[in-house]
């Protein structure tokens, strides 16, 4: 008896399994998408900026939102891509030490003062 009971245990077991992990899957394929928009929508707005005859600095970076990247590495990320599409950094003009703090904690202590 106990023998029939574990292929059929498995029977049921291996497909949630593979349920659960594909569902898994999807929400952090999804949370990546997600992300990936929200980068753009940062980058063509930093574009705006860069148009704008008023030079916002450190204050027009901060109102793009690059705080709800979540973190750092995101953040210096959307920089490189910055500096890739319209060539420049957007901290070239600014200290080295701004360069090496945690640009997450900067931008959201920056727009929760600001606020």
């Amino acid at each position: 008896m106990g023998e029939s009971v574990l292929p059929a245990a498995l029977m049921i077991l291996v497909p949630a399994v593979v349920f659960a992990l594909d569902r898994r899957n999807r929400r952090r394929q999804a949370a990546d998408r997600q992300l990936e928009e929200e980068k753009e929508r940062i980058i063509d707005a930093y574009g705006v900026l860069l148009s704008s005859p008023i030079d916002r600095g450190i204050d027009g970076l901060a109102e793009l939102g690059l705080d709800q990247l979540g973190s750092d590495r995101q953040i210096r990320d959307v920089f490189k891509r910055i500096e890739r599409r319209y060539g420049r950094h957007p901290l070239s003009e600014y200290d080295n030490d701004l360069m090496r703090k945690d640009l997450h904690l900067f931008f959201r202590e920056l727009r929760e003062r600001n606020l």
